[in-house]
């Protein structure tokens, strides 16, 4: 990894961008969790089977540094941002807000979630 002001900037950048993840899926939730809670349970759970296999390799790769399951995780956040934009802007239909909002929601969550615990299960074995 590189030295100095970048190295001395991760650690402060990263914490500011996890707490802003956070706030952001809390206020999703907040303003739009009606929506999440108005989708069968069947529907969400198709959505994780479909999104548990593109994650496999983030999961199984050999990343001491964590560089690649962070790419994966800015990844989902970046498309689920452009999805939302185009959703809202260029589309009517609730159903396809919902179907965004409920696709984006897991898409966050899970990569999340699992580069979480794979970081921590990473350090413990170091």
């Amino acid at each position: 990894m590189g030295s100095g002001p970048a190295r001395r900037l991760a650690g402060p950048t990263g914490i500011v961008a996890n707490v802003l993840l956070v706030v952001i899926i809390v206020a999703y939730l907040v303003d739009r969790g009606d929506l999440l809670l108005s989708v069968s349970p069947a529907a969400h759970a198709v959505l994780i089977g479909m999104l548990l296999p593109l994650l496999i390799p983030l999961w199984k790769a050999k990343d001491p540094s964590g560089v690649l399951r962070s790419a994966g995780v800015v990844t989902a956040i970046r498309n689920l941002s452009v999805a939302l934009l185009l959703a809202s802007t260029l589309f009517t239909d609730p159903t396809i807000e919902m179907g965004t909002l409920l696709w984006g929601f897991w898409m966050m969550l899970l990569p999340g979630a699992m580069a979480a615990w794979r970081g921590r299960r990473d350090r413990a074995e170091a």
